[in-house]
């Protein structure tokens, strides 16, 4: 499994590789919390090695996206994933999320994506809306800003968030966070805290409730500059509080001041309660804005975790899933909590 997306605390959908690039993408459905698993159907081809996996999100039972894909666009289905279409938009997307319970937006790029060049030509990011059920895209009106990344965030009262950034070579990093208040109709351009030190991405987590956004200012996944920061804004982007740094807890068999890792997966629920998903092994979950974090999993747990790619996907404050892809294979052993992250069952 490459990908997971549950929709209740038993049904669930899953993108599963059986080989590496170009492995077509099988799509896989539960409904014992991930105990058994039927394919459904085929969604797009992994990407090539240098680009993020994919990334899947199901909208209820029936309406499910992937992207991050070999093609880069975005797939959609409305049969419970046994059928797939190309959405009609253009460049490669970045992010997906649910905006309600019968809307999704997509956020997309015709910039250079994961890439050090510059641009070569004018490009720019795009903002899309769709309502469950039909296959046309809304655009929604965003400042003409040249970016290659980005990260997008929805909350309450139909308050966007977007987190841009530039993958530039031999110059200090772009970064920038787009708010709009009103559902898109209009934006504010706000600086981001992330230094010269954390150029490679700057993703965000909007918890469903309250004005607040969580900001994780990431260095390349290398020893060279593996450095992560941790920012949580309480009010909407206007300020932000540098709470903490990665590597947040020393892993059983690494030296204490071992470099970081690459994120793999990064949420809010609130406030004050949020969690991350790293090479470092096992997830990292804080109760207090992130200032603290606790890593759960048994000893032999992290060691089995450790150094390798993952997600986490949770539908509630209890109830989540922990899948991991060894050996680029696809192979995904897959874990359960109960109790937000504290335990962790092998399913």
């Amino acid at each position: 499994m490459v990908a997971i997306s549950f929709v209740s605390d038993e049904m669930g959908f899953g993108l599963y590789a059986g080989a590496p690039t170009p492995s077509p993408l099988l799509v896989l459905a539960t409904v014992d919390a991930g105990r058994t698993w039927r394919q459904v159907g085929k969604a797009g081809a992994l990407p090539d090695d240098e680009l993020p996996g994919p990334n899947l999100l199901f909208a209820g039972e029936r309406h499910g996206f992937v992207w991050g894909i070999a093609s880069g666009g975005l797939l959609q289905t409305s049969d419970g994933g046994r059928a797939w279409t190309a959405a009609p938009i253009s460049g490669t997307v970045l992010d997906v999320v649910a905006v309600g319970p019968r809307t999704v937006a997509a956020l997309s790029t015709t910039c250079p994506s994961y890439s050090y060049e510059a641009p070569r030509s004018p490009c720019s990011v795009a903002l899309h809306e769709q309502t469950l059920g039909s296959e046309g895209w809304r655009p929604l009106p965003l400042p003409p800003e040249e970016f290659g990344g980005g990260s997008l965030g929805h909350g309450a009262g139909g308050r966007f968030s977007l987190s841009l950034w530039e993958h530039a070579a031999g110059g200090e990093p772009r970064q920038m966070l787009l708010s709009s208040a009103d559902g898109g109709s209009h934006w504010e351009a706000s600086a981001l805290p992330c230094s010269s030190e954390d150029p490679f991405g700057a993703p965000i987590a909007v918890p469903p409730h309250g004005s607040s956004i969580w900001l994780v200012c990431t260095g390349q996944g290398t020893s060279q500059n593996e450095s992560k920061s941790i920012y949580r804004s309480t009010d909407g982007g206007a300020n932000w509080i540098g709470e903490s740094t990665a590597p947040l807890l020393p892993t059983p068999g690494l030296p204490r001041d071992a470099p970081c890792c690459a994120l793999e997966d990064f949420d809010a629920f609130s406030a004050v309660r949020g969690f991350m998903l790293t090479t470092l092994g096992g997830p990292e979950v804080t109760a207090d804005g992130g200032s603290h974090w606790t890593r759960s999993g048994t000893r032999s747990e992290l060691s089995d975790w450790a150094g390798i790619p993952g997600r986490l996907d949770f539908v509630n404050q209890r109830d989540g899933w922990l899948t991991l892809v060894t050996d680029g294979l696809g192979v995904a052993p897959l874990w359960r909590t109960t109790d937000g992250g504290r335990t962790w069952s092998r399913v």
